[in-house]
């Protein structure tokens, strides 16, 4: 085996071990936050979430709706699956030199070989798209990232490498196939012939370049855990764990519990394993942030920077989650995470709508709320007078129960007592809620169903004075 052999793979494995470190470190993070998980263990329905991986990683369905940036993207991903069979086969060179996949037979190959030259110059297209788009663009959810900036830059650096190594090798080495490198032989008929190297010469650059290749593709291993590129990692698990039904509710808690000592979140390791994930499967992409209405009428929320900052308190706390030592992990609430940013969320989860790795913003929030009411009793002074109303009113406005089916007069719309009391029987139950009960705009809408109804032929009933709020609006609120 050649010196240089030895040399790649002492470079190989201790990129590889130190990967592996960061990782395990990633992932005792993970086991470290122990929060109940919303909707069971998630592995449930794995067809169906297999299929949700297929169309939404590999297929990059979510990342797409978004045309111009999901384009980008779609072909640096699907670019980087290619290329990488080119990487296994340089390094599998370098173990046994004279290595290929020729194997696979003429068809095969050939197309591969194809689809590798016209993926490198694709992906060299989307990094200079997305440095023009940081750069110059430079939208509002994008935001700033040095980080970014080395990623684009490294994979620049990297389709480069492979173009200069193939049109070297294409001048020291043709072989039958370099017809369907179309792309690196303009680039050595137009560059490299007018310099007349010699094959010898032309052999040991190119392997220069392939040395290159290998440094950058290990380098970007290593930095991978620590970057903002993590959710290469992590956004497979992440879409494979998401709600699979779009849930609008919360996370259910029992009150009755009596050897639960606190509720909610207030400390970054009262998350779930699964909201952990969340904060490394973040793409800051900025599409949450785009479509929330909080952020776009200047409120202090920005679903992006939230999962950012909850991410830089675990970051934060780290030593002493390693340590094993929770009394030294210090509250969520602090100065990135602040109480005006929790408040402000309006529970849409728009933010959840637009994210491509199905991050779930909302219920940490709802979490670090519940944990400041139930247990710190702290809030805006406002929600004090909706948590009275829904307690002594049954509604969060001031509004009296009795007054709860005035909507409803000259509609001679029955009741559900009434309905039991003759014996009748209908098909449904007209469930008004407090809006279409008392609020003037939404009465106009409960009157507007019910000739819907009647002009249907639906029987159906109210509750009237027996309804009462639902209480979801104080359980958003965290009480």
């Amino acid at each position: 085996m050649p010196a240089l052999s030895f040399l790649f793979i002492a470079v190989f494995l201790g990129a590889n071990a130190y990967f592996a470190y960061r990782v395990s470190i990633l992932m005792r993070l993970i086991t470290a936050t122990h929060g109940p998980v919303w909707s069971g263990t998630r592995i449930d329905r794995i067809p169906d979430r297999i299929m949700t991986v297929l169309m939404n990683v590999l297929g990059q369905r979510a990342v797409l709706k978004k045309k111009n940036a999901g384009i980008m993207h779609a072909t640096i991903f699907w670019g980087f699956l290619i290329i990488t069979l080119e990487t296994m086969e340089n390094f599998g060179y370098e173990l046994h030199p004279g290595f290929t996949f020729e194997f696979i037979g003429p068809t095969l190959f050939s197309a591969l070989v194809t689809l590798q030259d016209v993926f490198t110059l694709g992906v060299l297209c989307a990094v200079c798209y997305a440095f023009y788009r940081r750069l110059i663009l430079r939208p509002e959810g994008l935001g700033k990232s040095k980080d970014a900036i080395i990623i684009l830059s490294l994979t620049g650096c990297l389709m480069l490498s492979l173009f200069m190594m193939r049109a070297f090798r294409l001048v020291a080495h043709p072989d039958w196939y370099d017809h369907y490198q179309f792309i690196s032989v303009f680039l050595r008929n137009t560059f490299l012939e007018p310099l007349a190297l010699s094959p010898e010469t032309a052999g040991n650059i190119s392997s220069v370049f392939r040395w290159i290749h290998h440094f950058l593709v290990l380098g970007f291993l290593c930095y991978i855990p620590s970057s903002k590129h993590l959710h290469v990692l992590t956004a497979g698990p992440n879409t494979f764990f998401r709600h699979l039904d779009g849930p609008k509710g919360m996370r259910k808690v029992n009150l009755e519990d009596e050897t639960v000592t606190s509720f909610g979140v207030g400390k970054i390791t009262d998350l779930s394993w699964k909201d952990t994930l969340d904060l490394f499967a973040c793409t800051e992409c900025g599409r949450c942030q785009d479509a929330c209405p909080a952020h776009n009428t200047q409120k202090p929320l920005s679903p992006k920077a939230i999962i950012a900052d909850l991410k830089d308190v675990l970051y934060h706390n780290k030593p002493a989650i390693m340590a094993g030592k929770p009394e030294e992990i210090g509250p969520v609430i602090g100065a990135k995470v602040t109480d005006d940013v929790i408040w402000a969320c309006t529970s849409c989860r728009a933010c959840e709508a637009a994210c491509p790795v199905f991050i779930e913003q909302t219920d940490k929030i709802y979490e670090i709320r519940r944990n400041l009411v139930l247990m710190e009793s702290r809030f805006p002074a406002e929600l004090q007078i909706v948590f009275k109303n829904v307690e002594n009113n049954f509604s969060p406005w001031a509004m009296s129960p009795d007054d709860r089916d005035k909507w409803a007069d000259n509609l001679q719309i029955k009741t559900m007592a009434e309905i039991v009391a003759s014996g009748e029987q209908v098909e449904y139950l007209f469930w008004v809620g407090c809006a279409g009960s008392f609020d003037d705009r939404n009465k106009k809408v409960s009157r507007a169903l019910v000739s819907v109804l009647r002009k249907a032929g639906i029987k159906f009933a109210i509750l009237g004075k027996e309804e009462k709020c639902t209480g979801d609006p104080v359980r958003r609120m965290g009480n």
